[in-house]
C-alpha cells in the first residue's frame, strides 16, 4: 500500500517530476535514488520484511527509535539531525536568494521583537515603506495523502500570533505561509502563491521550482546515503 505513496504529492505539478525526462540538476545516483524512493524500492527493514526477507527486526538500524521505513529514515532519524538541517537550509537559501532586494530586510531565524513565545521563523521581511511584513517557515514533510496540507496549516498557527504582533508595529499588509518542498522532490502548488506575494519574477520562478525540486532530491540522497553506508542489510 506504500508503493505509489508520494503520487499524491509528485502529480500536482509539473516541476516535481520535470528531471525524469531531462536528468536536469540531478546526477545518475540521485536519480536512481529518487525514481526508487518514490516507488518505495529502497531497501529498509521495512520493505525488505514485506518482501519475506530474513528481516528478525524491522526497527531502525541507527537509531533504533521507531520502524525502519523511508520517512523515517528521510525525515525523522535523530543520527541525521546535521544533514536534515543542511537539506533545509539549502531550500532556504535558495528562495532567500530569489526574493528581489527591493522587497524589503530580509531576517532569518531571528526572533520578531515583542514575540514573548521567542520563536524564530526561518524568514522574516519587512518593508516599511509600503508598510509590508512576509513571515516564511520552510518545511519539508515527506510526501503522502494530505501531509502537505497538514504542513502548511500547522505552520500558519504556529505563526498566526505575529501577525497582530506587526500590525501593531504598523504593518498594514502582514503575511505567513509555508513554503514546502518534499524531500522526494515535490511542489505544492501553493509555493506559486507565495512566490508571487514575494515579488518573484516569473521568468525565473520557472527554473526555481526546479532548482528546489531538484536541492530536495540531493539531500535526501546524501542522507540514504549516509545511512546505508557500512550497512550490510542495506546493499
Amino acid at each position: 500500500s506504500d508503493q505509489g505513496r508520494s503520487t499524491s504529492c509528485t502529480s500536482t505539478h509539473p516541476a516535481s517530476n520535470h528531471w525524469i525526462t531531462t536528468s536536469r540538476y540531478t546526477s545518475f545516483g540521485e536519480y536512481r535514488f529518487a525514481l526508487k524512493a518514490r516507488l518505495n524500492l529502497l531497501p529498509t527493514r521495512t520493505s525488505q520484511y514485506r518482501a519475506r526477507e530474513n528481516v528478525p527486526d524491522r526497527s531502525c538500524c541507527r537509531c533504533s527509535t521507531e520502524q525502519e521505513i523511508l520517512a523515517h529514515v528521510l525525515n525523522h532519524c535523530p543520527t541525521h539531525v546535521g544533514l536534515l538541517r543542511k537539506r533545509h537550509n539549502n531550500i532556504l537559501a535558495r528562495l532567500s536568494k530569489a526574493i528581489p532586494a527591493w522587497k524589503g530586510r530580509q531576517y532569518k531565524e531571528q526572533v520578531v521583537p515583542g514575540d514573548n513565545l521567542g520563536l524564530k521563523p526561518d524568514l522574516v521581511i519587512l518593508d516599511d515603506s509600503r508598510c509590508e511584513a512576509f513571515v516564511i517557515d520552510v518545511t519539508m514533510p515527506f510526501e503522502g495523502n494530505d501531509t502537505f496540507q497538514e504542513a502548511r496549516l500547522a505552520k500558519e498557527r504556529k505563526y498566526s500570533h505575529l501577525k497582530a504582533l506587526l500590525r501593531a508595529k504598523g504593518y498594514r499588509r502582514v503575511e505567513v505561509d509555508a513554503f514546502i518542498v518534499g524531500p522526494l522532490g515535490s511542489w505544492d502548488p501553493i509555493n506559486d502563491t507565495v512566490l508571487q506575494k514575494l515579488s518573484v519574477s516569473r521568468n525565473y520562478s520557472r527554473i526555481f521550482r526546479h532548482l528546489c525540486c531538484t536541492e530536495a532530491i540531493k539531500g535526501s540522497f546524501t542522507i540514504w546515503k549516509t545511512f546505508t553506508e557500512g550497512s550490510t542489510s542495506h546493499t
